[in-house]
């Protein structure tokens, strides 16, 4: 019908003082992630298949996602340093 519906921004505390976000989700083409520490960012289709795979520098970085199909993901972030991770679902547009 048309309506677009957008989620809050997903925040989650990987380790002590260190949090990373991630928006918007659901996502068109540009996935926004803000983080204070280097990550390892992976995300996986529904069947588990590796999408995309980086690693991102502290603060804010875009991933260009238009390239996936519309669906559901899973976007695990990793913490480089102490390997700390957390592991959320993404809806792609």
């Amino acid at each position: 019908d048309g309506t677009r519906h957008v989620s809050n921004i997903v925040q989650a505390n990987l380790a002590g003082d260190m949090t990373c976000k991630f928006y918007p989700n659901p996502v068109d083409n540009v996935l926004i992630v803000r983080s204070e520490q280097p990550l390892d960012l992976i995300l996986s289709d529904g069947n588990g298949k590796v999408r995309i795979n980086l690693k991102l520098q502290a603060g804010l970085q875009t991933v260009d996602v238009s390239s996936l199909d519309k669906g559901l993901y899973i976007i695990t972030l990793i913490q480089a340093e102490s390997g700390r991770k957390i592991t959320e679902k993404l809806i792609k547009n």
